[in-house]
């Protein structure tokens, strides 16, 4: 009568300390000069300079050209405007890549809702424009910034099959054991 109770309680125990697999989605951080600010008011302060991020799926593709990514997730700002997710199509993102799958050259760009607007070129400039009636124009000329490459680790919500088999093997080695163990008592 014990051993279908304790067998119970070894699926019971084995199941919820089943680990999950990881899946691993890739950041691309971006990191870009001061703006030059010009003459007059403007929103920009020195210092301000295009940054941010966007998440993928997977590394990059060696040898791209100016590929479209759509990304799980992103963020960027010149410093006054911000553009994320939520700006979903009113931006692009293109992406070229080396040999090696590491950012070349990129073109990026978002409306905004509120009339500004910023963009980044590796081949040009970074630039920002403040929402009218301002509309001031900052940018750096010929002097892009830097990409960052990290992996963002977390735990998948459903096992795979091969997690599922050996599960299994190892409640037949338990049970065996416990089955041993309760026909060789007294």
């Amino acid at each position: 009568m014990r051993l279908p109770s304790l067998l119970a309680k070894v699926l019971l125990a084995t199941f919820l300390i089943l680990p999950l697999p990881l899946i691993a989605d890739t950041v691309y951080t971006y990191t870009g000069n001061p703006l030059d600010i010009g003459n007059g008011p403007s929103p920009y302060t020195v210092g301000d300079h295009v940054s941010g991020w966007f998440e993928i799926s997977a590394p990059l593709a060696a040898n791209l050209n100016y590929a479209s990514i759509i990304p799980i997730s992103y963020s960027f700002t010149d410093g006054v405007n911000l553009a994320d997710e939520s700006l979903l199509p009113n931006h692009a993102i293109e992406i070229s890549t080396d040999a090696s799958g590491n950012i070349s050259n990129w073109t990026m760009g978002w409306d905004l809702p509120d009339g500004g607007s910023f963009l980044s070129f590796s081949k040009y400039r970074d630039a920002g424009q403040a929402p009218p009636p301002s509309n001031i124009i900052v940018f750096n000329q010929f002097d892009p910034g830097t990409w960052a490459e990290s992996t963002l680790v977390s735990r998948s919500t459903a096992p795979e099959p091969s997690a599922f088999a050996l599960f299994g093997t190892g409640i037949l080695g338990l049970a065996g054991v416990a089955r041993r163990k309760f026909l060789s008592r007294p």
